[in-house]
């Protein structure tokens, strides 16, 4: 019987290994998605971390395979990990790549199904896709020694102190401690000839300020009106960038653009905006990494997006409530009066 089940299992496997190979012979050679185990072998509530990498083009966006919890019927997902983005051996290549822990609760042989993103550009109507090879985990179960010595489960534990014993003790070493740290500080403080005591630090500069002022220290440069495309892009993005964490408060200098739009996407940008954000960003990248020189009208309208998106994004100025009830009994006063 457990060799019928073992081997049913093994022509599940090999029935996703085909569909995998048959999908990466008809797909774009350049893309490649592969998925793997550090062991495929565990004992029952051990765990293991699948890899799954694929490797694009620099100008394709990726759609990564949704996580449940579960792989399939007893593998389970634990945690998942952010999905990095690493230069590829082959230049114009990148690969993103996320480490999924996994575990299982019931012994057998699991055969695990290949994971299928879909890619393209921005300009495509319809994905294509990628799927991944299959993988097959085996999970024993933990071998106990029947003949072995019964032992207590845990030794004979000592009473512990209790709060009020130790309460003086730690109250008097954290007070000595105290003074210590204080004297330390007092004598740095003065021999530095500055106060003890700091004074406020100035309020901090609103990032939409900050960004709109390096905006318009980037028009008065004119660098793509004087061949320089490669640094306008890079300044107006690192500019864009920095704002994003300073109002919206997300890691986007270390982000690439398609992540970038992701998290906009939460932020409920508005569709207009979001996508022109988009529109922008490729053709940063292009002209970062694939030395494409844009055309001057596209130039212009990248730094007009600039101050739009800030003025769109920036907190809104509350404006006073004006009481026109009161204003309206007040004019007639006036008119009888004259």
């Amino acid at each position: 019987m457990l060799s019928l089940i073992r081997l049913s299992v093994f022509v599940v496997f090999i029935s996703f290994a085909y569909q995998s190979v048959a999908q990466q012979i008809f797909s774009n050679p350049e893309i490649k998605a592969t998925a793997l185990l550090d062991t495929n072998k565990i004992l029952v509530g051990q765990q293991t971390d699948l890899q799954l990498q694929i490797t694009v083009p620099k100008d394709i966006f990726v759609q990564w395979p949704m996580l449940n919890d579960t792989l399939r019927a007893n593998v389970e997902v634990l945690k998942a990990s952010e999905i990095d983005t690493i230069p590829a051996s082959k230049e114009g290549m990148i690969t993103l790549r996320q480490s999924i822990t996994i575990s299982s609760f019931d012994s057998g042989f699991y055969a695990i199904p290949p994971f299928y993103f879909v890619y393209g550009k921005a300009t495509d109507s319809l994905g294509s896709l990628a799927e991944s090879n299959a993988l097959l985990l085996e999970v024993q179960n933990v071998k106990v020694d029947l003949k072995a010595e019964i032992k207590d489960i845990k030794p004979i534990i000592e009473e512990p102190w209790t709060f009020g014993e130790i309460y003086p003790y730690v109250l008097a070493i954290a007070l000595i401690f105290l003074l210590i740290v204080l004297g330390i500080y007092i004598y740095q403080r003065r021999k530095q000839n500055k106060p003890i005591f700091s004074l406020p630090k100035k309020p901090k500069i609103p990032a939409h300020i900050i960004a709109l002022e390096k905006l318009n220290k980037l028009k008065e440069q004119k660098l793509w009106q004087t061949g320089s495309s490669k640094e306008f892009y890079s300044e107006l993005t690192d500019i864009l960038r920095e704002y994003m964490e300073g109002q919206l408060h997300f890691g986007a200098m270390e982000m690439i653009s398609y992540d970038i739009i992701t998290e906009l996407q939460k932020k409920n940008i508005e569709n207009s905006l979001l996508t022109e954000t988009q529109k922008v960003l490729q053709t940063a990248d292009l002209v970062k990494f694939a030395k494409v020189e844009p055309l001057a009208d596209e130039n212009d309208r990248a730094l007009k997006w600039g101050f739009t998106f800030v003025e769109a994004t920036k907190p809104k100025e509350e404006k006073p409530e004006i009481n026109t009830e009161s204003k309206s009994k007040v004019e007639p006063s006036k008119t009888i009066d004259q």
